[in-house]
This record gives C-alpha cells, sequence and structure tokens, in this order.
C-alpha cells in the first residue's frame, strides 16, 4: 500500500514499529545520521496523535524569522568552520615528507571527514548528524592530542584542528536545536494535512539519510529499509474478502408442494 494511503492512526503505528523494532533501532543508533533522526521521529508521532488538541504555544512570526535566521547563520559558520578544518587536516599531510607521517594525516582526514567538503552542501538535519558523528570520534584521546597537534597561524589568527573539531561539534548542536524547535511550531499549529506532511517528510529523510549513510553497509540497509516496508505493510493489512452469505435451502412457498 501506498504511504499516500495510510490514514493518522496507521502512521502512527509505522513510526512505533520503527522505533520499537529491535534490528532497525540497532542500526539507527549505531548511526549518527539516523540517530539524530529519532527526536524528529517522535514528534512526528507526537504530532499525529495531539493534532486535534487545542494549540498551547505558537511561535510569533518573528520568532519563526529569528530561529531560521540563527539556522542560516550557525549553517554559514558550520561550512566555515569545516573548510578551515578540512584544511589543517591536509595542511598536516602535506607538509611532511615523511611517508609514515602522511599516511596517519590522510587516514585520519578520512576517518573524520569521510565526505570531504560535500559536507557543507547537505541538508541541515544530515550536517547536524555529521557534527554528531564528530562528537564522538572526537572523545578518542588519542585522536583529540592529534588535532590539537594541528595549528596554523594566518593573519594574526591561530587556528588549531581540535578546536575547530569543537567548534563543528557545537554548531552542530545549534543547528539541530533550532530544528527541533521548528518542529515545536509545527506541532503547536497543527492540523491533520499539517501532520501528514510532517510524517511524509521525516520518513522520507529516513530513508534519504538510510541510504546515505549507509552505502557502505549494504545488509544494514536492506535491514531497515525492509523493516520500514514491514511496518507499512503491518499497519495495513490486507482486507479479507467477504464471504457471501448462502441462505438455508427452505422451500418456495410459492411453489406447490408435491404429494
Amino acid at each position: 500500500m501506498s504511504m499516500l494511503r495510510l490514514s493518522l492512526g496507521e502512521m502512527i503505528y509505522v513510526i512505533e514499529y520503527l522505533l520499537e523494532n529491535k534490528e532497525a533501532r540497532q542500526i539507527m543508533d549505531k548511526n549518527p545520521m539516523l540517530a539524530i533522526l529519532i527526536p524528529h521521529l517522535r514528534q512526528a508521532r507526537d504530532l499525529l496523535a495531539n493534532t486535534r488538541d487545542t494549540p498551547q504555544i505558537i511561535l510569533s512570526p518573528g520568532q519563526e524569522m529569528a530561529i531560521r535566521q540563527n539556522l542560516r547563520k550557525y549553517d554559514d559558520e558550520h561550512d566555515q568552520a569545516n573548510r578551515i578544518f578540512e584544511g589543517l587536516l591536509a595542511l598536516a599531510s602535506r607538509s611532511t615528507n615523511d611517508e609514515n607521517v602522511r599516511a596517519k594525516a590522510d587516514g585520519v582526514k578520512a576517518s573524520l571527514l569521510p565526505y570531504g567538503l560535500n559536507v557543507t552542501r547537505m541538508k541541515y538535519v544530515d550536517e547536524a548528524g555529521e557534527a554528531s558523528r564528530l562528537a564522538k570520534q572526537i572523545e578518542d584521546k588519542e585522536v583529540a592530542d592529534y588535532l590539537k597537534s594541528i595549528e596554523f597561524k594566518a593573519h594574526g589568527i591561530n587556528y588549531n584542528a581540535l578546536e575547530q573539531a569543537n567548534k563543528i561539534v557545537k554548531l552542530g548542536k545549534e543547528m539541530h536545536g533550532c530544528l527541533l524547535k521548528l518542529e515545536n511550531k509545527e506541532a503547536a499549529t497543527s492540523s491533520p494535512q499539517t501532520a501528514r506532511n510532517t510524517f511524509f517528510r521525516v520518513i522520507k529523510q529516513l530513508k534519504h539519510s538510510a541510504e546515505f549513510s549507509l552505502s557502505d553497509q549494504p545488509k544494514a540497509l536492506e535491514v531497515l529499509l525492509s523493516v520500514l516496508e514491514e511496518s507499512i505493510t503491518s499497519a495495513t493489512p490486507t482486507p479479507q474478502p467477504k464471504q457471501e452469505e448462502h441462505p438455508s435451502p427452505t422451500e418456495n412457498p410459492s411453489t406447490p408442494s408435491v404429494s
């Protein structure tokens, strides 16, 4: 069945199925770009459930505009921090003739920036997810110490790779906070159609992020998409064909009996 034909109750079931399925949750929890969507799935579920409730908190147009302006500001700063971070890691590789040192620098760069500067062209939610992944990586003391050792001075400003990484993480959290506030705004002014649109958007983003971030894990991608398909199928069981009622054979009163 097409998702477009799901009822509000069936949409709630699909989200709860995804959140409660052990295989799907294990995959999402381990992948930062998917884990960051879990709060959005919960909010979409709550929006669907409360779509007829009286709004309690509504953002004014000015408040919404301010949040969106902050989101764009954080995005610009995030992109710039990633460019500086990438440049510092590249410098660490190119500034040496030692093959071992260069190999280590290239390995760190590939691990911390797997998408290179393409990360600056991702959707807001994906950029926040990548920042969340980076946060976990730089918790490793060896990685943090290595980044701390990479410094460069330009125009009187000292740039440090670890500081840039922490800046990226902080900006990713700020972006995620803005996105949640905007979703809460939609929840406060919800209508059935708004709730449906939110559901479609979150599920579409989940599929997009899964295909993007699990491209090198085909089995995990297959499992997650399979669970999503199962959730939709389970929410809309195939109706059983109605059995024809056959009246018990009785004597036709209009037909004279044979004696």
